[in-house]
């Protein structure tokens, strides 16, 4: 016992105690008081992403994901701040999110204009009808005729230069 208090006076087993206290609070947080506590999964995904980690190590989490949306439902818990959804009606609600910065990373090119460059939903939403509105059906078939006379010269060039 008297070793165990002394080596909790020691700075590097004060630190130690303190990260091992400091640990156990912030799983206790993840598991029982954050907004994902009401949203269905296994007790250890919930309090670290380690578990998450020993998956993918064991190459069992697409088997495991399976397993858990078979116990738990379409939306299931397997991290602190992740959720796995297995069916597409959840993702209109969702979709109306704001995305996390995690996500610029990848965009195409941060540099130009594109409507994947925004994690804000409604700024996305309208630079997506600006550039979208060439690929709607009313614009398609306005251009129907103009593309059918452009395909035609071409097939033309292509049989007159590989002579058939």
């Amino acid at each position: 016992m008297t070793a165990l208090i002394l080596s909790l006076l020691h700075p590097l087993g004060l630190c130690v105690a303190l990260l091992t206290l400091t640990s156990i609070a912030y799983g206790f947080y993840d598991a029982f008081l954050q907004h994902l506590r009401k949203v269905p999964g296994p007790l250890l995904a919930s309090l670290s992403p380690f578990w998450q980690v020993y998956l993918l190590l064991v190459r069992r989490q697409h088997i495991e994901y399976i397993r858990l949306h078979e116990k738990y439902g379409p939306v299931v818990r397997v991290g602190p701040n992740t959720v796995i959804i297995n069916d597409s009606t959840y993702f209109s609600a969702w979709s109306k999110w704001d995305m996390a910065d995690f996500w610029l990373a990848f965009r195409p090119d941060p540099v130009h204009l594109s409507h994947s460059k925004y994690n804000d939903v409604k700024a996305h939403t309208r630079q997506k009808k600006l550039s979208m509105g060439g690929c709607q059906m009313s614009a398609v078939l306005k251009n129907e005729f103009t593309m059918d006379k452009h395909i035609s010269t071409l097939t033309a060039q292509i049989k007159a230069r590989s002579g058939l």
